[in-house]
């Protein structure tokens, strides 16, 4: 399949957004310095181990090696060739990774990583209301229509992924389910919310032969006229929902002739379509309430306590012997041998990739050794990673704008400014800037530059 190189310009404002969508995917590749960089969708960040072995072998025959993480939770290839499309698009197509060609750019799916794990948030695992999602998108031609940028996202009551930056959101409180303002259920559920047909991935069970697609199977349904109790009906009035939002922005896209991307792109869109939808459930607002504070992101050791608390070590055991982990790659970048690693431990639940790059390991057993093997192995592993509070961008030689090899030189900025989080960028246009940054070092053709914002 052709590979396509994308433009960028800096100035483009969300109302001159006219042209073509050139988000990368698998089948889009994108024309970059080092050769051409395929996009892989992980919806919820899900990912198994045999379909980390696969990326870890993908990484190592067709591109550099490496595998990096994004700030939506997906996974890049890099320095692939020109013909790499074709082996590319077998290998992850067999993986379960590309489910269907038509809507590989649109599976752009963010959820609250330690959902289920830590005994934050509402406490509820994620896991099956993803799968609903994708299958469902996948399921709907039309939604292909949809940009590279449009973003879902579901938050567990944390408020993590919550924030502004994402189309269509659902909030899963321990009262209930709100999606962009609109309570969808008033059902109190503890655990995971089921499947269609009560089919949900039990902590244990192996994951590389029991799911598909990382997550276990969905059938999907029809989609609700009111919201219902039932939790198995819940589910697929939530995701009814969510994709309405989808459709409605597509039909507002429509009725007022623009090529906007994203939700917010439509002024005074995003009330016009919260309306319809609310129309067409007999939705109701909810009252505003106060954002919720999201818990720090941890590295390390996550374990959730027998009294329902949780967080990082020091902590109580709890009564299954089960911890999850949660380890940093380096400037977001992993190389093969680490993403084998990965794979081997995720033998049991899929592991999960974050939007900060960092990676998941849920329900391990001997996490300790688990954690200096990690770091053994360059893993960020607690909060006096030097790699907890300094990114990059992709820099020489990999971009042609960059004018500094700035992976290499990220270490020493983040040493220089102690507890303050430092973003290096290559050049003016500050790719991959983290709207926490505190520190902003840019090269230019003189040197470096810094900024505190």
């Amino acid at each position: 399949m052709p590979a396509t190189s994308p433009k960028r310009n800096p100035t483009t404002s969300p109302e001159s957004r006219a042209g073509e969508d050139r988000c990368p995917g698998a089948l889009r590749l994108a024309e970059v310095a080092d050769g051409y960089l395929a996009r892989v969708r992980l919806p919820g960040g899900f990912v198994t181990g045999k379909q980390l072995r696969v990326l870890a072998g993908l990484a190592t025959e067709l591109g550099d090696g490496r595998i990096e993480l994004t700030s939506r939770g997906n996974v890049q290839l890099r320095a692939l060739a020109a013909d790499a499309a074709e082996p590319l698009t077998e290998a992850l197509t067999q993986a379960g990774l590309l489910p269907s060609l038509d809507h590989d750019r649109v599976r752009n799916v963010l959820a609250s990583p330690l959902a289920g794990l830590d005994g934050l948030g509402s406490g509820r695992d994620l896991t099956a209301i993803v799968a609903a999602l994708d299958a469902e998108l996948c399921a709907r031609p039309r939604l292909a229509e949809l940009s590279g940028r449009f973003l879902f996202a579901i938050d567990d009551g944390r408020g993590d992924v919550a924030g502004p930056g994402a189309d269509v959101v659902a909030v899963v409180r321990a009262d209930g389910i709100v999606v962009n303002g609109l309570a969808v259920t008033g059902i109190a559920v503890n655990g995971p919310l089921p499947m269609a047909g009560g089919s949900v991935l039990e902590s244990g069970a192996d994951a590389d032969d029991t799911v598909a697609n990382g997550l276990t199977a969905y059938e999907p349904v029809a989609a609700p006229t009111a919201p219902r109790s039932d939790p198995d009906a819940a589910l697929a009035d939530v995701v009814a929902v969510m994709l309405a939002f989808a459709e409605a922005f597509l039909d507002e896209r429509a009725a007022v002739g623009s090529a906007a991307w994203r939700l917010s792109d439509l002024p005074g869109g995003a009330e016009r379509v919260r309306t319809a939808v609310a129309g067409r459930f007999g939705l109701s607002p909810v009252p505003e309430l106060p954002a919720p504070v999201a818990a720090a992101r941890p590295v390390g050791l996550v374990r959730r306590r027998a009294d329902g608390g949780g967080g990082v070590e020091p902590r109580s055991v709890t009564p299954d012997g089960l911890d999850s982990l949660v380890l940093l790659a380096p400037l977001g970048r992993l190389t093969a041998a680490q993403v084998t690693w990965l794979a081997a431990r995720a033998a049991g639940r899929p592991a999960r990739v974050t939007p900060w790059r960092s990676v998941v390991l849920p329900d391990q057993r001997g996490a300790d050794e688990a954690l200096r093997e990690a770091a053994r192995l360059g893993f960020g592993v607690d909060d006096r990673s030097p790699w907890l509070r300094v990114t990059a961008c992709t820099g020489r030689p990999g971009c042609a704008s960059a004018l500094a090899d700035v992976q290499a030189d990220a270490a020493g900025f983040a040493a220089r400014w102690p507890g303050r989080i430092v973003h290096v960028s290559g050049c003016g246009r500050h790719c991959g800037r983290p709207a926490v940054t505190e520190i902003d070092v840019t090269a230019t053709s003189e040197g470096y530059s810094v900024a505190e914002v």
